[in-house]
């Protein structure tokens, strides 16, 4: 009997995230030496990260040092990573060092003509199916649009499945197959908020079918933790919240147990150093009252402050982010009035300069700077040409 295998499966690091105004580098690089924290304890076969490494196709160079020093860490540790390219990732970027980085227990998969190609960990043959088109996959196998057509992100993974499966039976038939994949699947939800979506108007997500005949398949894309198929389809969520919607979510690494082709999954939690929470049914002042009462570590955390106030606040986000430093402020939208006879030629009255000076002291608590003074009159002053 084979001794079990055991992948930590992980998702979305979205490294170089931002939470709306904030960026969360800082987060994502204390959650990340907790993952690998994890691996140096758990001394898993492999960790796997299924997508989404990089929150833009051309990451900032301090979020590449992040990953790479996550890397390098869990090299040292002797922890073989498996990472596939997502939906936000440039997967030739990526895996432009695959070669290399393979010699040291780095398996970048993010070339369609590598995936029937597997990293194999005891009985256990790992698959990864990097993020992809129809039309990237028809060029990578010479296929035409009756075979995979345009948009049907659903036929073009079930092909990709199908290849791997009929390579793994052919010259693997003795190990069990487990694929780590980035896609919306269908019964899993909804996308998540900020997420770059890949089904539009229905079209983009797959059923959960297209990936019978793996043992278990590690999912990226979703930010919760979702389980399909009995729980042999997973998705281990993001890291940490990557916006307000994923406040007071529960955040963890999957370490996932393959005894055989039995599938046993345990959930580690991880903490963010600050947490994301959502503040509402309160008026303004009443937010700022009982913020005085908060803890330290709750003030310094990321606020959306949502208020019942539908008037104009003197000096709202100054006063807001005294309170809360990393807070953001929305404001209910004033109830709809029905013109008063003549308001139209009041408005046509108005100076519009001294309406958008009034209301940069409105909500800013300051006057207007000289180089927003500059900004406004040559903006007031352009003429456009006749025809534009």
């Amino acid at each position: 009997m084979p001794h079990p295998v055991r992948l930590l499966h992980t998702a979305d690091w979205h490294l170089g995230k931002r939470l709306r105004d904030f960026p969360l580098l800082e987060e994502q690089a204390a959650v990340v030496a907790q993952v690998v924290d994890l691996a140096r304890e758990l001394r898993p076969d492999a960790l796997i990260v299924a997508g989404d490494v990089f929150d833009t196709a051309v990451p900032g160079v301090e979020a590449l040092r992040v990953w790479s020093d996550a890397l390098e860490a869990l090299v040292e540790a002797g922890v073989p990573v498996v990472a596939i390219s997502g939906n936000h990732d440039q997967a030739e970027r990526l895996g432009h060092l695959d070669g290399l980085a393979a010699r040291a227990g780095v398996h970048l998969r993010t070339d369609l003509g590598a995936v029937a190609t597997p990293v194999i960990f005891g009985h256990v043959a790992v698959y990864g199916l990097p993020f992809t088109r129809p039309v990237r996959v028809r060029a990578a196998f010479g296929l035409d649009t009756e075979t995979v057509p345009d948009g049907d992100d659903a036929a073009a993974l079930r092909f990709l499945g199908a290849h791997v499966l009929a390579a793994h039976r052919a010259e693997r038939p003795e190990l069990v197959p487990v694929a780590v994949a980035h896609a919306f699947v269908e019964g899993a939800g909804r996308e998540d908020e900020g997420e770059d979506a890949i089904a539009v108007g229905g079209t983009g997500a797959v059923p959960a079918d297209v990936f019978d005949g793996f043992a278990y398949v590690a999912l990226g894309h979703l930010h919760g933790r979702r389980s399909l198929a009995g729980g042999r389809v997973r998705y281990a969520g993001s890291l940490y919240p990557t916006s307000f919607a994923e406040a007071g979510h529960a955040k963890s690494a999957s370490l996932v147990t393959l005894d055989g082709d039995a599938v046993r999954v345990e959930e580690h939690p991880l903490q963010p150093p600050r947490p994301v929470r959502v503040l509402t049914g309160h008026s303004f002042d009443e937010v700022i009252a009982a913020a005085a009462t908060e803890s330290p570590e709750e003030r310094e955390g990321y606020v959306l402050v949502r208020v019942t106030d539908s008037e104009p606040i003197a000096s709202a986000l100054p006063r807001l982010r005294d309170a809360y430093p990393r807070s953001l402020l929305e404001q209910a939208p004033p109830e709809a009035d029905v013109a008063a006879p003549g308001a139209e030629d009041e408005l046509h009255a108005l100076d519009p300069r001294e309406v958008t000076l009034a209301f940069l002291r409105e909500r800013t608590g300051q006057d207007a700077s000289d180089l927003q003074l500059e900004v406004l009159d040559a903006a007031l002053a352009f003429e456009p040409e006749d025809g534009a």
